[in-house]
């Protein structure tokens, strides 16, 4: 059932829920693919939010600073210590 969702959401060129559902199925390599080449605003922050549940800091803040969610990157890399 995902799958079939996976193409609809491709064919309308919805790429936010088209990464949020390879993240969900642990596709994170055509996730990231996918969130890179097209920058997507939404595609990055559902990237972002994989990242932070899999306590992958780092990467969380850097995709949520491209998704233009700039406060969740600034209170992660607070309570994370970094710079």
């Amino acid at each position: 059932m995902l799958n079939d969702s996976l193409g609809f959401y491709r064919e309308a060129h919805d790429f936010g829920s088209v990464v949020r559902i390879l993240c969900i199925i642990g596709d994170v390599q055509n996730a990231l693919k996918i969130a890179l080449e097209t920058s997507e605003p939404q595609a990055c922050f559902h990237l972002a939010r994989y990242y932070e549940t899999n306590n992958n800091m780092r990467e969380a803040i850097v995709y949520y600073s491209k998704s233009q969610r700039l406060t969740h990157a600034i209170k992660l890399a607070k309570e994370n210590g970094y710079d």
